[in-house]
């Protein structure tokens, strides 16, 4: 989750600039101990210290929430004065509480401060945080073994089988990266093979571009392809949509790389 958070951060930062739909970013990640089975959050609770309130698990190296104080562990228990218990009293479904949370967050107006307050291991405090411009594109982890990353064209998702699978962040930010495009250039659903094929091309070569300006190691990333080709583990990725592992690390490598900031003018596979 910690992983997936980071990630999530510094693509999202990113692809604002070429995102058609853009949200307020605060560099922090929610949990709540709904989201776990019944059976389960005893131990949850006992290993994570959490309670009732929502729990940041995980707040980004220079973003709104970390220079604004806000640590891991930190439990929120107002967002603008409204209560984060009352939200709960009135959530349709319980589970979702923290995403929820987050989207409330995510609606705010960015550049504009927003007040959360905070208790830390007993002690109350307030702080405001102003939030960055983002790519309007949350991420879901999905549990599950399969080797998977999918995107619905407003999120995309990442199953705990593709992190274990992954090396290093680097490769996670390239196959995620390639998902965040799709929802960047508002690919549907095609009407033909060639042009899946034209979206699929296109997203590899844009997902690329914004990994690289993430701050991720692109040509190393691409390790990835060669890792994973001689083996039948992703079959998503070797469907007939979808060219060899060579022909696409071949073609992210021999596309030329973007300026950073990223620009809409210039910015390969953006359409």
């Amino acid at each position: 989750m910690v992983q997936l958070a980071r990630v999530e951060w510094r693509l999202r930062r990113a692809a604002a600039p070429l995102c058609p739909r853009t949200s307020a970013g605060f560099g922090l990640a929610l949990d709540h101990i709904a989201a776990y089975g019944a059976g389960d959050r005893a131990m949850v609770a006992s290993l994570l210290a959490m309670a009732d309130a929502p729990q940041v698990y995980a707040v980004e190296p220079e973003s709104p929430a970390d220079r604004a104080g806000v640590r891991a562990g930190d439990e929120i228990l107002a967002i603008d004065g409204v209560a984060t218990a009352d939200l709960l009293a009135r959530s349709p479904d319980k589970s979702l509480f923290s995403d929820e949370l987050a989207a409330r967050m995510a609606a705010h107006t960015a550049g504009q401060p927003l007040l959360l307050r905070l208790r830390r291991a007993g002690t109350e405090l307030a702080l405001k945080l102003t939030p960055e411009t983002i790519c309007n594109a949350p991420f879901v982890l999905r549990t599950s073994s399969a080797v998977d990353a999918y995107s619905d064209g407003a999120r995309l998702a990442v199953t705990s089988g593709l992190i274990a699978f992954t090396r290093d962040e680097d490769e996670l930010a390239l196959i995620a990266g390639h998902e965040l495009a799709h929802v960047v250039n508002g690919d549907g659903k095609a009407k033909g093979l060639a042009e899946r094929r034209r979206m699929e091309d296109d997203a590899d070569v844009l997902g690329a571009a914004i990994a690289r300006c993430a701050g991720y190691d692109v040509p190393l990333a691409l390790g990835f392809w060669q890792r994973y080709r001689k083996g039948d583990l992703l079959g998503f990725l070797r469907a007939p949509t979808h060219g060899s592992s060579s022909a696409r690390a071949a073609h992210i490598a021999g596309t030329a790389a973007a300026p950073c900031p990223l620009d809409p003018s210039a910015t390969p596979g953006l359409r």
